[in-house]
C-alpha cells in the first residue's frame, strides 16, 4: 500500500492527520515523513484499541487506590479512575522512561481527552519529568488541566521549584476535545479542537527532558473520579 503525500508541507508532524497534497508516493511510512536522510524522531502513539492496555503505561497512586483499564463501549478508549476517597490522585506513567526533549527544540502531545465528572475534581494530561504528584511545586511538568474549580481548561507548567496555570478561552466541560500541547524551546502552548493557538505561557519552562502521563485526581467530594482518552502521540520536533 502506498501513502500520497507531499514531504515539504508534512515535515515532523503530528500523524493524526489528513493526508497532504499529492507529490510522491512512498510505500514508507517514514519516509512519508521525511526523506531518509533525515533521522527520524521517537514518537509514541496509542490508540487505545484492543484486548488490553499498552504495559508502557504504568498506574501510580499518589493517594488512595485508583484503577485503570479500556471502556467496552463504541469508540470509549481507556479510562483511569480515582480511589472514593477525597483528595485521591492517581497516573498513568512510563515509570521515569523520558524520551521526549522538554528542554531543547521541544515536544508535543496530542490527545483525544474527556473529563468525566463536574463534581471538585481534575483531569489532566501532558508530559512530565519524574513520577510523583503533579500538582507538586517539586515536579517538572507541562500539561493540559480541567479542574472543575476553574472556568477555562489551562495549561500548568512546572520547573521543579514553582507552578503556575496560564488559562485558555475555552470553557471547562465534560465533552471530548482533541488536544495538542506542544513545548517550545521557551514557551509551552496548548491547541483545542483545532484552530488558533488557544493559550500559551512562558512561566516555569519544564526544561528536562520528559514522558507521557495521564491523571484523575479528586477533589473535596467522597466519590471516585475519572479522565478519558481516545489518543495519545508524543514525539521530539
Amino acid at each position: 500500500m502506498s501513502i500520497t503525500v507531499n514531504p515539504s508541507v508534512f515535515p515532523r508532524t503530528s500523524i493524526n492527520r489528513a493526508v497532504c497534497a499529492p507529490a510522491c508516493n512512498f510505500c514508507s511510512l517514514y519516509e512519508s515523513k521525511q526523506a531518509l536522510t533525515v533521522e527520524q524522531p521517537q514518537r509514541f502513539i496509542d490508540w487505545f484499541a484492543g484486548e488490553c492496555i499498552n504495559p508502557s503505561w504504568q498506574l501510580t497512586n499518589t493517594q488512595g487506590s485508583g484503577s485503570f483499564g479500556l471502556n467496552n463501549e463504541i469508540g470509549g478508549g481507556m479510562f483511569i479512575t480515582t480511589g472514593a476517597n477525597v483528595s485521591d490522585r492517581s497516573h498513568l506513567e512510563w515509570c521515569d522512561i523520558r524520551h521526549f526533549d522538554g528542554c531543547g527544540t521541544g515536544a508535543v502531545a496530542i490527545f483525544i481527552f474527556q473529563y468525566c465528572d463536574v463534581t471538585i475534581s481534575r483531569g489532566a494530561a501532558g508530559f512530565f519529568n519524574a513520577q510523583g504528584d503533579i500538582g507538586s511545586s517539586t515536579n517538572r511538568s507541562a500539561h493540559f488541566n480541567a479542574n472543575t474549580a476553574i472556568a477555562n481548561f489551562r495549561i500548568i507548567t512546572g520547573n521543579g521549584t514553582s507552578v503556575a496555570g496560564t488559562a485558555s478561552c475555552v470553557p471547562t466541560d465534560t465533552a471530548c476535545h482533541a488536544v495538542k500541547l506542544e513545548i517550545n524551546a521557551c514557551t509551552t502552548e496548548i491547541t483545542i479542537c483545532g484552530g488558533c493557538v488557544d493559550a500559551t505561557t512562558s512561566t516555569f519552562q519544564v526544561g528536562a527532558k520528559v514522558s507521557p502521563f495521564i491523571a484523575a485526581l479528586n477533589g473535596s467530594a467522597a466519590a471516585a473520579k475519572t479522565t478519558k482518552l481516545k489518543y495519545y502521540e508524543a514525539y521530539s520536533k
